[in-house]
């Protein structure tokens, strides 16, 4: 074989990469980018229901506080009680409202309504219980109403736990026997009985997970030493 030819046949070899090759190279970066992106995703669920948890107990830990100090709510109106309302049917966020007036004609007032970062709600099952620490014939059914109420009552932040969030005439609490709405019944809560959903004897749950229900977390408001928790 000549001279020529050996050179050919050397240079088709160094001639570079096949296709096969260049698929098998794409496949497995390919591969690794999906590997990157799940893991970039998972960690990022993480740090959001990190985030929610965190910034829910500060939230209460801060309605708390308002209410120690009389805050003004609306034209010099100081709030009488600070409540957060979760509500299943929207269970990306919950709302902070005051009430005012409750002496007279108690206004309700929505102050913020807070949403969890990206991918992070209220969890589908059981996302609030309300268990009290009572005889098991005076147990408030779990979120039977798809809503419920934490509030926070002057002077001494007295905390107050409602197993539903109805309202008869919004903004207007009514307090009236007969039509007492929800809020009405956090106003007018003066001893825990199993005819009332409202009850300071308790502790609620709150339970926030990912949308596709891979993590949870969840935090614990004692209602008789006011202790939050986060187990």
């Amino acid at each position: 074989m000549d001279e020529t030819k050996k050179n050919g046949r050397f240079n088709n070899l160094k001639r570079g990469f096949t296709i096969i090759e260049l698929l098998v190279v794409i496949f497995i970066m390919a591969m690794l980018a999906g590997l990157f992106l799940v893991n970039l995703a998972g960690q990022r669920v993480s740090r959001n229901i990190q985030i929610a948890q965190n910034q829910l107990v500060s939230n209460i830990r801060k309605i708390q506080s308002y209410t120690l100090s009389s805050r003004n709510v609306s034209l010099n109106q100081p709030a009488e009680y600070y409540l957060m309302k979760f509500d299943l049917n929207k269970p990306f966020q919950y709302t902070i409202q005051a009430i005012y007036k409750a002496g007279t004609t108690p206004m309700l007032r929505d102050v913020e309504v807070v949403k969890f970062p990206t991918g992070i709600r209220l969890a589908t099952v059981t996302p609030v219980q309300i268990l009290r620490m009572a005889p098991l014939s005076q147990q408030n059914p779990a979120y039977n109403n798809g809503c419920a109420l934490l509030a926070f009552a002057t002077p001494f932040a007295r905390i107050i736990f409602n197993n539903g969030c109805g309202i008869t005439s919004p903004p207007v609490v009514d307090i009236n026997p007969g039509t007492i709405d929800d809020y009405g019944r956090v106003v007018n809560f003066s001893i825990n009985s199993e005819t009332y959903s409202a009850s300071t004897d308790s502790v609620m749950t709150i339970t926030l997970s990912d949308v596709d229900n891979t993590l949870t977390k969840v935090i614990k408001i004692n209602g008789i030493t006011g202790l939050i928790s986060v187990p």
